[in-house]
């Protein structure tokens, strides 16, 4: 290949180029409505999540796990329940905070995040009592059925 057609090729290579990067700002100026429609909409979806995560708090809260008259061994059922429950909401997280991190927001599902791991810490908690409870209650049961004097 000689020097003369490296040089006509490198600058049709250079024409393309720059027409390369007009065509993408007219592109990027096309879709940009449709862009900040789909932001838009990402971010109706998280503050309704953040909502809907609310929602489940205040409700969680006057479930039967919460009551000692509920007994330990339905409420660590019913608490693992919860996790189950969750996953629903950690899946929208992942799909709606990929969206705000490709939309330049990453910061957007912080709250959302944030609410599900305090969640997971009350149910974790939660738990750790009711297991508590239930090693007291064996005990108590032991103690009651041994014999302490003799007749």
């Amino acid at each position: 290949m000689s020097k003369d057609s490296q040089i006509k090729g490198l600058t049709t290579i250079n024409k393309h180029w720059g027409d390369l990067k007009k065509s993408c700002k007219d592109t990027k100026k096309e879709i940009a409505p449709l862009v900040g429609q789909e932001n838009d909409k990402n971010s109706f979806n998280i503050k309704r999540l953040e909502e809907d995560i609310t929602l489940f708090i205040q409700e969680m809260r006057k479930r039967e796990f919460f009551q000692y008259k509920c007994g330990s061994s339905s409420a660590l059922d019913k608490l693992d329940g919860v996790f189950g429950e969750l996953k629903v909401f950690e899946d929208k997280i992942e799909d709606y905070g990929f969206n705000a991190k490709q939309f330049g927001n990453p910061d957007q599902i912080n709250k959302a995040e944030r609410d599900i791991d305090t969640i997971k810490v009350t149910v974790e908690n939660m738990k750790a009592l009711w297991d508590h409870i239930n090693i007291c209650q064996n005990k108590f049961q032991e103690f009651y059925n041994y014999k302490w004097v003799e007749t």
